[in-house]
């Protein structure tokens, strides 16, 4: 849970994620740079790759409640 807070802040704070008016999760208005990405460790670079893909996924996926039910949770 902690790791996930700090990434949500520092992607707010660096304005790559934003939070609505209904605390929905958005992009924000700057994209992750590809010379930072490359600063990165190979592992961490890799866990971003991967990120990114499950986020096309998701978005590829429909609803909330579709990717919730893909995976088995309910709410």
């Amino acid at each position: 849970m902690s790791i996930v807070t700090e990434a949500i802040r520092f992607g707010c704070f660096s304005r790559v994620l934003a939070v609505d008016k209904y605390a929905r999760l958005l992009l924000g208005d700057r994209k992750v740079k590809k010379t930072t990405v490359k600063a990165l460790s190979e592992g961490t670079a890799e866990s971003l790759k991967r990120a990114e893909r499950l986020g096309y996924w998701f978005a590829a996926a429909g609803s909330t409640k579709t990717v919730f039910d893909m995976m088995g949770f309910t709410v």
